[in-house]
């Protein structure tokens, strides 16, 4: 069945094309901001939680320095060495509530499990030291020597802040994926877009272009009678 406009009227015939071309690229954009959009929402979802791992890295490494500092004060001061295992288990308390939020988002459940032993080791051994501590100034016999203790305790503390160190690392470096990838995709998006609504408006404008002849077709046929009556 041939495609007609002559019943219609010359005002919506003269409309048509311009209505087509209009709408098909307006479908055309609305569905590149829609991928435009949710690529945008990706990239900031993956920023956001790119600020959640660091903040907390940043948290657990100040608690940690904290608690080496109250470690080197205990060692060397008695007023300090009686509150230092109480201030221990607080902190460690506040590590592992952090540890615990890192935990549950998974991404990086292999680093907190290693921090958490490293801390649970770190903790172990100061209050081994501390008792240690405490017997040689009561004059106990000790059977540890002050320096190797000391050297022990110090190699378990670096453990721990490699540990840290190394859960830090690992964020920047999923980050810098994550982010490139997004912005990669950004990029690839963009451009489908592009040739997508580039795309559309070609078709377009040839769909108007045969309607438009449709519309012109009737009106040469008049005047080329009009001229054959002349």
């Amino acid at each position: 069945m041939q495609f007609t406009l002559k019943n219609k009227s010359i005002r919506f015939q003269i409309l048509l094309p311009v209505a087509f071309t209009a709408i098909s690229l307006f479908i055309s954009l609305w569905i590149a901001m829609s991928n435009l959009k949710s690529e945008q929402t990706i990239i900031d979802a993956n920023t956001k939680s790119f600020v959640f791992y660091k903040d907390k890295v940043v948290e657990i490494d100040d608690e940690i320095y904290s608690l080496r500092i109250d470690a080197v004060y205990a060692i060397y001061d008695n007023e300090h060495r009686a509150d230092f295992i109480d201030n221990l288990e607080k902190r460690r308390e506040h590590i592992n509530v952090l540890l615990n939020e890192l935990k549950i988002r998974k991404t990086f459940a292999n680093e907190v499990n290693q921090i958490s032993l490293k801390i649970n080791d770190y903790a172990a051994f100061s209050k081994k030291l501390i008792n240690y501590l405490d017997k040689k100034e009561k004059n106990i016999e000790v059977s540890e020597n002050y320096d190797a203790l000391i050297a022990q305790y110090r190699s378990v503390g670096d453990s721990m802040i490699n540990a840290i160190n190394h859960l830090s690392q690992q964020v920047n470096k999923f980050s810098d994926i994550v982010m490139n990838e997004s912005y990669d995709k950004n990029i690839q998006v963009q451009n489908t877009a592009a040739t997508v609504v580039m795309s559309v408006f070609i078709v377009s404008l040839l769909i108007s272009w045969w309607l438009s002849n449709l519309i012109v077709h009737p009106i040469q046929k008049l005047q080329l009678v009009i001229r054959k009556l002349a």
